[in-house]
Protein backbone atom coordinates (compact mmCIF):
# COMPACT_ATOMS: atom_id res chain seq x y z
CA UNK A 1 0.00 0.00 0.00
CA UNK A 2 1.40 3.42 -0.97
CA UNK A 3 2.15 6.09 1.63
CA UNK A 4 -0.86 8.19 0.64
CA UNK A 5 -3.20 5.19 0.80
CA UNK A 6 -1.85 4.27 4.23
CA UNK A 7 -2.60 7.74 5.55
CA UNK A 8 -6.09 7.71 4.02
CA UNK A 9 -6.73 4.31 5.56
CA UNK A 10 -5.70 5.59 9.01
CA UNK A 11 -7.95 8.63 8.59
CA UNK A 12 -11.03 6.63 7.63
CA UNK A 13 -10.42 4.12 10.43
CA UNK A 14 -10.15 6.94 12.98
CA UNK A 15 -13.36 8.53 11.67
CA UNK A 16 -15.15 5.21 12.07
CA UNK A 17 -13.83 4.66 15.62
CA UNK A 18 -15.00 8.13 16.59
CA UNK A 19 -18.50 7.35 15.30
CA UNK A 20 -18.39 10.36 13.00
CA UNK A 21 -19.96 10.63 9.57
CA UNK A 22 -17.78 13.55 8.54
CA UNK A 23 -14.99 15.85 9.67
CA UNK A 24 -14.61 19.56 8.82
CA UNK A 25 -11.14 21.13 8.91
CA UNK A 26 -10.12 24.79 8.61
CA UNK A 27 -6.80 24.92 10.49
CA UNK A 28 -3.88 25.12 7.99
CA UNK A 29 -1.70 22.38 9.57
CA UNK A 30 -4.70 20.05 9.69
CA UNK A 31 -5.54 20.86 6.08
CA UNK A 32 -1.95 19.99 5.15
CA UNK A 33 -2.12 16.65 6.99
CA UNK A 34 -5.51 15.58 5.65
CA UNK A 35 -4.80 16.68 2.07
CA UNK A 36 -1.06 16.16 1.79
CA UNK A 37 -0.60 19.76 0.66
CA UNK A 38 -0.60 23.26 2.15
CA UNK A 39 -3.62 25.07 0.75
CA UNK A 40 -4.81 28.65 1.26
CA UNK A 41 -8.46 29.79 1.40
CA UNK A 42 -9.46 26.18 1.91
CA UNK A 43 -11.29 23.61 4.00
CA UNK A 44 -11.11 19.83 4.04
CA UNK A 45 -14.24 17.73 4.42
CA UNK A 46 -13.68 14.08 5.22
CA UNK A 47 -16.63 11.76 4.68
CA UNK A 48 -16.70 8.01 5.21
CA UNK A 49 -15.75 7.37 1.58
CA UNK A 50 -13.79 10.37 0.35
CA UNK A 51 -11.61 13.34 1.22
CA UNK A 52 -12.95 16.56 -0.28
CA UNK A 53 -10.95 19.76 -0.73
CA UNK A 54 -13.08 22.91 -0.78
CA UNK A 55 -10.90 25.68 -2.18
CA UNK A 56 -11.01 29.12 -3.72
CA UNK A 57 -10.57 29.11 -7.50
CA UNK A 58 -7.06 30.50 -6.91
CA UNK A 59 -6.08 27.16 -5.40
CA UNK A 60 -8.06 24.78 -7.60
CA UNK A 61 -5.19 23.55 -9.77
CA UNK A 62 -2.86 23.10 -6.81
CA UNK A 63 -5.54 21.22 -4.89
CA UNK A 64 -5.81 18.74 -7.76
CA UNK A 65 -2.16 17.82 -7.05
CA UNK A 66 -2.97 16.76 -3.47
CA UNK A 67 -2.33 13.03 -3.47
CA UNK A 68 -4.90 11.97 -0.89
CA UNK A 69 -7.74 14.26 -2.00
CA UNK A 70 -10.52 12.51 -3.93
CA UNK A 71 -12.61 15.48 -5.05
CA UNK A 72 -11.93 19.21 -5.39
CA UNK A 73 -14.78 21.71 -5.04
CA UNK A 74 -13.79 25.22 -6.15
CA UNK A 75 -15.73 28.28 -5.06
CA UNK A 76 -15.74 31.97 -5.95
CA UNK A 77 -17.67 35.07 -4.96
CA UNK A 78 -16.78 36.64 -8.32
CA UNK A 79 -18.53 35.97 -11.65
CA UNK A 80 -15.68 33.94 -13.13
CA UNK A 81 -16.24 31.45 -15.91
CA UNK A 82 -16.39 27.75 -15.14
CA UNK A 83 -18.26 25.32 -12.92
CA UNK A 84 -17.66 26.86 -9.52
CA UNK A 85 -19.72 27.15 -6.37
CA UNK A 86 -21.16 30.67 -6.42
CA UNK A 87 -20.96 31.61 -2.75
CA UNK A 88 -20.01 34.57 -0.58
CA UNK A 89 -17.55 32.76 1.70
CA UNK A 90 -15.62 29.58 2.40
CA UNK A 91 -18.10 28.70 5.15
CA UNK A 92 -20.97 28.92 2.70
CA UNK A 93 -19.05 26.71 0.28
CA UNK A 94 -18.56 24.10 3.02
CA UNK A 95 -22.29 24.17 3.77
CA UNK A 96 -23.10 23.74 0.07
CA UNK A 97 -20.86 20.68 -0.27
CA UNK A 98 -22.28 19.13 2.90
CA UNK A 99 -25.79 19.55 1.51
CA UNK A 100 -24.73 18.09 -1.84
CA UNK A 101 -23.35 15.02 -0.04
CA UNK A 102 -26.50 14.62 2.06
CA UNK A 103 -24.60 15.06 5.36
CA UNK A 104 -26.73 17.84 6.83
CA UNK A 105 -28.15 15.55 9.57
CA UNK A 106 -24.91 13.71 10.28
CA UNK A 107 -22.48 13.50 13.19
CA UNK A 108 -19.80 15.97 12.17
CA UNK A 109 -16.42 16.41 13.86
CA UNK A 110 -14.77 19.82 14.12
CA UNK A 111 -11.49 21.29 15.41
CA UNK A 112 -12.45 22.35 18.91
CA UNK A 113 -8.98 23.60 19.80
CA UNK A 114 -8.51 25.59 16.59
CA UNK A 115 -11.92 26.72 15.33
CA UNK A 116 -12.83 30.35 16.19
CA UNK A 117 -16.12 30.70 18.04
CA UNK A 118 -17.69 32.77 15.25
CA UNK A 119 -16.83 30.13 12.67
CA UNK A 120 -18.28 27.37 14.86
CA UNK A 121 -21.45 29.37 15.49
CA UNK A 122 -21.81 29.99 11.75
CA UNK A 123 -21.55 26.25 11.05
CA UNK A 124 -24.13 25.38 13.70
CA UNK A 125 -26.49 28.03 12.33
CA UNK A 126 -25.99 26.87 8.73
CA UNK A 127 -26.49 23.18 9.61
CA UNK A 128 -29.03 23.17 12.46
CA UNK A 129 -29.84 19.46 12.13
CA UNK A 130 -26.23 18.26 12.25
CA UNK A 131 -24.68 17.02 15.51
CA UNK A 132 -21.25 18.56 16.06
CA UNK A 133 -18.53 16.85 18.10
CA UNK A 134 -15.08 18.11 19.10
CA UNK A 135 -12.60 15.90 17.20
CA UNK A 136 -9.38 17.54 18.43
CA UNK A 137 -8.19 14.41 20.24
CA UNK A 138 -8.75 12.21 17.18
CA UNK A 139 -6.94 14.69 14.93
CA UNK A 140 -3.88 14.87 17.14
CA UNK A 141 -3.77 11.12 17.70
CA UNK A 142 -3.42 10.79 13.93
CA UNK A 143 -0.87 13.56 13.55
CA UNK A 144 1.33 12.45 16.48
CA UNK A 145 2.36 9.26 14.67
CA UNK A 146 4.44 10.27 11.67
CA UNK A 147 4.48 8.18 8.50
CA UNK A 148 7.59 7.55 6.40
CA UNK A 149 7.02 10.60 4.21
CA UNK A 150 6.61 12.88 7.21
CA UNK A 151 9.75 11.50 8.87
CA UNK A 152 11.67 12.14 5.65
CA UNK A 153 10.53 15.79 5.63
CA UNK A 154 11.49 16.24 9.28
CA UNK A 155 14.91 14.71 8.64
CA UNK A 156 15.47 17.19 5.80
CA UNK A 157 14.48 20.05 8.13
CA UNK A 158 16.92 18.68 10.72
CA UNK A 159 19.71 18.69 8.14
CA UNK A 160 18.95 22.35 7.51
CA UNK A 161 19.00 23.12 11.24
CA UNK A 162 22.45 21.51 11.59
CA UNK A 163 23.74 23.67 8.72
CA UNK A 164 22.25 26.72 10.43
CA UNK A 165 23.90 25.92 13.75
CA UNK A 166 27.28 25.43 12.07
CA UNK A 167 26.95 28.74 10.24
CA UNK A 168 25.99 30.52 13.44
CA UNK A 169 28.94 29.07 15.34
CA UNK A 170 31.31 30.09 12.55
CA UNK A 171 29.93 33.64 12.66
CA UNK A 172 30.13 34.17 16.43
CA UNK A 173 32.88 36.51 17.59
CA UNK A 174 33.14 39.46 19.95
CA UNK A 175 31.30 42.61 18.78
CA UNK A 176 29.10 40.88 16.17
CA UNK A 177 25.38 41.41 16.70
CA UNK A 178 22.96 38.61 17.48
CA UNK A 179 20.99 39.57 14.38
CA UNK A 180 24.06 39.18 12.16
CA UNK A 181 24.61 35.66 13.56
CA UNK A 182 20.93 34.85 12.91
CA UNK A 183 21.24 36.09 9.33
CA UNK A 184 24.10 33.67 8.67
CA UNK A 185 22.06 30.81 10.13
CA UNK A 186 19.01 31.67 8.01
CA UNK A 187 21.11 31.86 4.86
CA UNK A 188 22.71 28.47 5.50
CA UNK A 189 19.36 26.82 6.24
CA UNK A 190 17.82 28.23 3.08
CA UNK A 191 20.61 26.70 1.00
CA UNK A 192 19.56 23.29 2.41
CA UNK A 193 15.90 23.91 1.63
CA UNK A 194 15.00 24.92 5.18
CA UNK A 195 12.65 27.90 5.40
CA UNK A 196 13.23 29.97 8.54
CA UNK A 197 9.73 31.33 9.11
CA UNK A 198 10.24 31.50 12.90
CA UNK A 199 12.50 34.29 14.19
CA UNK A 200 15.75 32.58 15.32
CA UNK A 201 16.79 32.73 18.93
CA UNK A 202 20.32 34.07 19.33
CA UNK A 203 20.63 35.11 22.96
CA UNK A 204 23.94 36.27 24.42
CA UNK A 205 25.17 37.25 27.85
CA UNK A 206 22.40 38.02 30.34
CA UNK A 207 19.83 37.60 27.55
CA UNK A 208 20.61 33.86 27.41
CA UNK A 209 18.59 33.55 30.62
CA UNK A 210 15.48 34.43 28.56
CA UNK A 211 14.21 31.17 27.00
CA UNK A 212 12.59 32.93 24.02
CA UNK A 213 14.99 35.84 23.47
CA UNK A 214 14.79 36.48 19.73
CA UNK A 215 17.93 37.70 17.98
CA UNK A 216 18.44 41.41 18.61
CA UNK A 217 20.94 44.16 17.79
CA UNK A 218 22.86 43.41 21.01
CA UNK A 219 26.56 42.91 20.40
CA UNK A 220 28.13 39.68 21.63
CA UNK A 221 30.94 40.04 24.16
CA UNK A 222 33.85 37.93 25.33
CA UNK A 223 32.75 35.65 28.16
CA UNK A 224 29.10 35.48 27.03
CA UNK A 225 27.00 32.38 26.91
CA UNK A 226 25.35 32.36 23.45
CA UNK A 227 22.26 30.21 22.90
CA UNK A 228 21.17 29.50 19.31
CA UNK A 229 17.73 27.94 18.75
CA UNK A 230 16.71 27.28 15.14
CA UNK A 231 13.38 25.97 13.83
CA UNK A 232 13.51 25.60 10.05
CA UNK A 233 10.75 23.88 8.10
CA UNK A 234 11.11 21.72 5.02
CA UNK A 235 7.97 21.45 2.88
CA UNK A 236 5.85 22.30 5.91
CA UNK A 237 7.59 20.07 8.49
CA UNK A 238 9.69 21.54 11.29
CA UNK A 239 12.92 20.71 13.06
CA UNK A 240 13.97 22.21 16.40
CA UNK A 241 17.57 22.38 17.57
CA UNK A 242 19.45 24.38 20.20
CA UNK A 243 23.09 24.68 21.16
CA UNK A 244 24.81 26.93 23.71
CA UNK A 245 28.43 28.01 23.51
CA UNK A 246 30.80 30.34 25.37
CA UNK A 247 32.71 33.17 23.72
CA UNK A 248 36.29 32.90 24.93
CA UNK A 249 37.23 30.83 27.97
CA UNK A 250 34.39 29.38 30.06
CA UNK A 251 34.39 30.07 33.78
CA UNK A 252 34.06 27.19 36.27
CA UNK A 253 30.48 28.33 36.99
CA UNK A 254 29.61 28.27 33.30
CA UNK A 255 31.08 24.76 32.97
CA UNK A 256 29.02 23.51 35.93
CA UNK A 257 25.78 24.85 34.47
CA UNK A 258 26.54 23.44 31.04
CA UNK A 259 27.50 19.99 32.29
CA UNK A 260 24.34 19.77 34.41
CA UNK A 261 22.13 20.57 31.42
CA UNK A 262 24.03 18.16 29.18
CA UNK A 263 23.70 15.38 31.76
CA UNK A 264 19.96 16.04 32.07
CA UNK A 265 19.45 16.03 28.31
CA UNK A 266 21.47 12.87 27.78
CA UNK A 267 19.58 10.98 30.49
CA UNK A 268 16.18 12.12 29.19
CA UNK A 269 17.01 11.04 25.63
CA UNK A 270 18.29 7.66 26.79
CA UNK A 271 14.96 7.00 28.52
CA UNK A 272 12.97 7.38 25.29
CA UNK A 273 11.24 4.26 24.01
CA UNK A 274 7.65 3.19 23.25
CA UNK A 275 5.52 2.78 26.37
CA UNK A 276 7.36 5.33 28.52
CA UNK A 277 5.09 8.08 29.83
CA UNK A 278 5.84 11.64 28.79
CA UNK A 279 5.97 12.73 32.42
CA UNK A 280 8.72 10.17 33.11
CA UNK A 281 10.99 11.81 30.53
CA UNK A 282 10.33 15.20 32.11
CA UNK A 283 11.00 13.91 35.60
CA UNK A 284 14.31 12.35 34.53
CA UNK A 285 15.68 15.68 33.30
CA UNK A 286 14.20 17.57 36.24
CA UNK A 287 15.65 15.18 38.82
CA UNK A 288 19.17 15.56 37.51
CA UNK A 289 18.97 19.34 37.50
CA UNK A 290 17.65 19.26 41.07
CA UNK A 291 20.64 17.12 42.08
CA UNK A 292 22.90 19.85 40.68
CA UNK A 293 20.90 22.51 42.59
CA UNK A 294 19.55 24.05 39.40
CA UNK A 295 16.00 22.70 39.67
CA UNK A 296 14.37 26.08 40.29
CA UNK A 297 16.00 27.47 37.15
CA UNK A 298 14.39 24.90 34.84
CA UNK A 299 11.17 26.75 34.06
CA UNK A 300 9.57 24.89 31.13
CA UNK A 301 8.72 21.34 30.10
CA UNK A 302 11.43 18.98 28.86
CA UNK A 303 10.10 18.80 25.33
CA UNK A 304 7.24 18.68 22.87
CA UNK A 305 6.11 17.01 19.71
CA UNK A 306 6.68 18.66 16.37
CA UNK A 307 5.77 18.16 12.74
CA UNK A 308 3.47 20.45 10.78
CA UNK A 309 3.64 22.77 13.80
CA UNK A 310 6.70 23.63 15.83
CA UNK A 311 4.80 22.81 19.03
CA UNK A 312 2.26 19.99 18.94
CA UNK A 313 1.38 17.02 21.14
CA UNK A 314 2.71 15.16 22.93
CA UNK A 315 4.13 17.51 25.57
CA UNK A 316 6.90 16.00 27.68
CA UNK A 317 5.75 17.57 30.92
CA UNK A 318 5.14 16.47 34.50
CA UNK A 319 1.35 16.37 34.15
CA UNK A 320 1.17 14.41 30.87
CA UNK A 321 0.24 10.73 31.20
CA UNK A 322 0.43 9.98 27.46
CA UNK A 323 2.83 7.21 26.47
CA UNK A 324 5.42 7.54 23.75
CA UNK A 325 4.72 5.50 20.62
CA UNK A 326 6.80 4.44 17.66
CA UNK A 327 6.69 7.13 14.98
CA UNK A 328 6.39 10.10 17.33
CA UNK A 329 8.91 12.89 16.89
CA UNK A 330 9.72 14.95 19.96
CA UNK A 331 12.25 17.46 21.24
CA UNK A 332 14.36 17.06 24.36
CA UNK A 333 15.43 20.49 25.59
CA UNK A 334 16.17 20.95 29.29
CA UNK A 335 17.55 24.34 30.22
CA UNK A 336 18.85 26.38 33.13
CA UNK A 337 18.10 30.12 33.15
CA UNK A 338 19.66 32.26 35.89
CA UNK A 339 18.59 35.93 35.75
CA UNK A 340 21.50 38.32 35.68
CA UNK A 341 23.97 35.56 34.80
CA UNK A 342 22.77 33.73 31.73
CA UNK A 343 21.40 30.40 30.62
CA UNK A 344 22.05 27.14 28.84
CA UNK A 345 19.70 25.04 26.72
CA UNK A 346 20.61 21.98 24.67
CA UNK A 347 17.94 20.64 22.34
CA UNK A 348 17.61 17.84 19.83
CA UNK A 349 14.82 16.51 17.64
CA UNK A 350 14.35 12.81 18.37
CA UNK A 351 12.40 10.05 16.59
CA UNK A 352 10.79 7.35 18.74
CA UNK A 353 11.70 4.01 17.14
CA UNK A 354 10.40 0.50 17.72
CA UNK A 355 12.95 -0.23 20.44
CA UNK A 356 14.24 3.18 21.48
CA UNK A 357 15.12 6.40 19.75
CA UNK A 358 17.11 8.07 16.99
CA UNK A 359 18.53 11.58 17.30
CA UNK A 360 17.77 13.45 14.08
CA UNK A 361 19.84 16.57 14.91
CA UNK A 362 23.08 14.74 15.60
CA UNK A 363 25.77 17.34 16.28
CA UNK A 364 28.54 17.91 18.83
CA UNK A 365 27.35 18.69 22.34
CA UNK A 366 30.56 19.18 24.30
CA UNK A 367 30.97 22.75 25.55
CA UNK A 368 32.45 24.83 22.76
CA UNK A 369 34.62 27.83 23.57
CA UNK A 370 34.70 30.16 20.58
Amino acid sequence: MGRSLKRKSRIFEALDRSELDALILFNPPNIAYFSGLKLDYASILVSKEKIHAIVHVLEEERAKEAQIVDEVHAYSSYPVEGEYLRVKSLEEAVKTVILQLGLEESNIGFEGTFLPVKKYEALVKALPRAKFKDATKMIYELRMIKDEEEIFMIKKACEASIEGIMAALNAIKPDITEMDVAAEALRAMAKKGGIGDIHPIVASGNRSSLPHARASDKRISDGDFVTIDLCPQYKGYYADMTRTVVVGRATPAQRRIYQAVLEAQTAAIEKIRPGVKCKEIDEMARRILREHNYGKYFIHSTGHGLGLEIHEPPRLAGNVEDELKEGMVVTIEPGVYIPGIGGVRIEDTVLVTGNGYKILTKFAKELLEI
